[in-house]
């Protein structure tokens, strides 16, 4: 598991804002790969200020002809090479907004087989820090002031795995990790639907006018794809299994941060998600 702590400056105290972006599952290679989507969203998330991006995994499709899922029909490009090429040069353009990498199943399948790492390879091309399958991503929004104030939001985040069919198997499966890792925000990639829910826990806090009530809200995401299925006039693999349908999407985790009361020890911060 990794740790990737990361320091953000704060230019004021209030009101201002910053939105965590989770891509993956892009799948580049698929004939279901929207290009078009996935180009307009490095291009608007570019000219963008206070984005973070977070690599979720499964960027490129890595079925290669000795893989026994590989299907010529289902591909536009199947040489891993190609399609590394093709997602540095995206993710290139907003270098600078990328905060961590995971690995997802379909580079790993080459990890094993192949001995080639991609997903490690673009984190390291990038100067980012590789995520592996799952990290804690403490993002510190600092304000320089006398006391050097920061306010801290924990993200849980993993590629995933498993899920089910129906929607409320794939909320329960991002929902059961607050069972095991404490953090505001949880994301989950690999399910291929964008999906959010929150929830608040109340716990106890110790501040200068004694024990007090505090409500912590928390929120949970499904991070989604950029793969768009049926497509008219071709079908493929899902359609031999009879999957859902599925279109390109991401999650919008808009954060505001604030300092914490001294007179109460509530932290102020906020957070909402929208697809």
């Amino acid at each position: 598991m990794e740790i990737n702590e990361v320091n953000i400056p704060c230019q004021q105290k209030y009101g201002e804002r910053f939105d965590l972006i989770p891509i993956g599952d892009i799948h580049y290679g698929n004939w279901q790969c929207d290009t078009e989507y996935f180009e307009n969203l490095i291009d608007w998330i570019k000219h963008q200020k206070n984005i973070l991006v977070l690599g979720m995994g499964d960027y490129c499709e890595c079925i290669t002809p000795t893989d026994k899922r590989f299907d010529m029909d289902s591909t536009t490009e199947y040489r891993p090479a190609e399609q590394y090429h093709y997602i540095y040069k995206q993710f290139k353009k907003i270098q600078d907004k990328i905060i961590g990498i995971h690995i997802g199943h379909h580079g790993d399948t080459l990890r094993l087989h192949a001995f080639d790492n991609y997903d490690l390879k673009l984190a390291n091309d990038l100067g980012v820090k590789y995520l592996d399958w799952h990290a804690f991503n403490i993002l510190n929004f600092n304000y320089k002031t006398t006391r050097n104030i920061t306010s801290r939001f924990v993200v849980y985040s993993c590629h995933g795995n498993g899920g089910g069919s129906t929607t409320g198997a794939k909320v329960n499966k991002v929902e059961e990790l607050a069972k095991f890792y404490d953090a505001d925000i949880y994301l989950m990639g690999h399910l291929h639907k964008c999906l959010t829910t929150t929830d608040n826990q109340i716990s106890l806090i110790n501040g200068l006018r004694g024990n007090r009530l505090t409500t912590r809200k928390r929120i949970f995401a499904v991070t989604g794809t950029m793969l768009r299925y049926p497509i008219e006039g071709k079908s493929g693999y899902e359609a031999r299994k009879g999957y859902r349908p599925m279109k390109p999407g991401v999650v919008k985790i808009k954060l505001y941060p604030r300092i914490r009361e001294r007179r109460t020890g509530i932290e102020g911060k906020d957070m909402h998600i929208s697809e």
